[in-house]
């Protein structure tokens, strides 16, 4: 076995068996390249995860781009896409849970409900640029949503404090947000079903003598609840008419697509009860069923 000895220049001498010397250096520097070796192996590894988690990002944004990013978000929020045909009425409550509408011809009683009609129709008071006005014969193109000018609304506008100053309170109802969704139309007033109420009858066998694409219509009718509520209802009036035009539908996640509205003017309710009303939708394929809570909304009106 070889014998070693330190030299003065610090390597080791070996000394073989043929007795010469041999010398060994010993390389200090070795443990720190393994080191190094294994820290840059480390670095690739993860730099490759990385740029692969990046690939598979920006493949799901194309995909989500190409084929999903025109299909409407479901939700249940304020104006809402819902998934049956239905209707909301404004001015909500303050809490969104109770249904009565509550006033007195008092400023600072009337006031606060003007202030939330004002908010939940200032949307419809600034045309965007893809905005058109529509009518029956001129349906928008794609790319392009139906505009409703409501300040021609009158009573129901804001300078006229939507008629609660005058205990003539406007309602305004707008049709659910929902994805895809056609409806069907009474072609004939002979296909208008037999419990609709007479005077809507009567609205729309005028429109069919006079102008026939109007049949292109979801209607609409509001009565009070009870035969109770309907002797103190009073008349009702609607505007721009009584109901939503076909060529706002269907809804495909167009920018800047508003929900058509009817306004409601409760012309002389009675003052000092409550008065339960039903607003009701009427169109073939629009299911009307009490107890599934579908193709209608109720709401209370009480004036003191």
């Amino acid at each position: 076995m070889p014998k070693y000895e330190v030299t003065h220049d610090g390597t080791n001498e070996a000394l073989n068996p043929e007795g010469q010397n041999a010398k060994v250096s010993f390389d200090s520097d070795g443990p720190r390249k393994q080191n190094d070796s294994r820290t840059k192996r480390i670095v690739i590894i993860v730099l490759g995860v990385l740029f692969c988690i990046l690939v598979a990002l920006l493949c799901a944004y194309f995909i989500y781009r190409v084929f999903f990013a025109h299909v409407p978000h479901w939700q249940q929020d304020d104006f809402y896409i819902e998934s049956i045909p239905g209707l909301r009425y404004g001015p909500p409550d303050k809490d969104g849970e109770d249904t009565l509408i509550h006033f007195s011809i008092s400023p600072d009683r009337y006031l606060g409900w003007t202030k939330v009609m004002e908010e939940a129709t200032r949307a419809y008071l600034k045309p965007s640029n893809n905005s058109v006005e529509c009518d029956f014969e001129k349906p928008p193109k794609p790319g392009k949503v139906c505009i409703q000018d409501i300040s021609k609304w009158f009573p129901c506008v804001k300078e006229n404090y939507f008629g609660y100053h005058k205990a003539t309170p406007c309602v305004f109802l707008r049709f659910n947000k929902i994805a895809n969704w056609t409806p069907q139309f009474y072609s004939n007033v002979t296909e208008l079903p037999p419990d609709m109420p007479e005077t809507l009858k009567l609205v729309i066998s005028r429109q069919y003598k006079i102008y026939r694409s109007l049949m292109k219509t979801i209607w609409v009718s509001c009565s009070g609840e009870t035969p109770m509520d309907v002797e103190h209802i009073g008349p009702v009036h609607y505007i721009p008419w009584q109901g939503f035009p076909g060529y706002f539908f269907p809804y495909n996640n167009t920018p800047n697509y508003l929900s058509p509205m009817v306004a409601v003017s409760f012309e002389r309710p009675m003052v000092g009860v409550a008065i339960g009303v039903e607003c009701r939708l009427w169109a073939p394929n629009i299911e009307y069923d009490q107890e599934k809570g579908v193709g209608f909304v109720k709401f209370q009106l009480m004036i003191d």
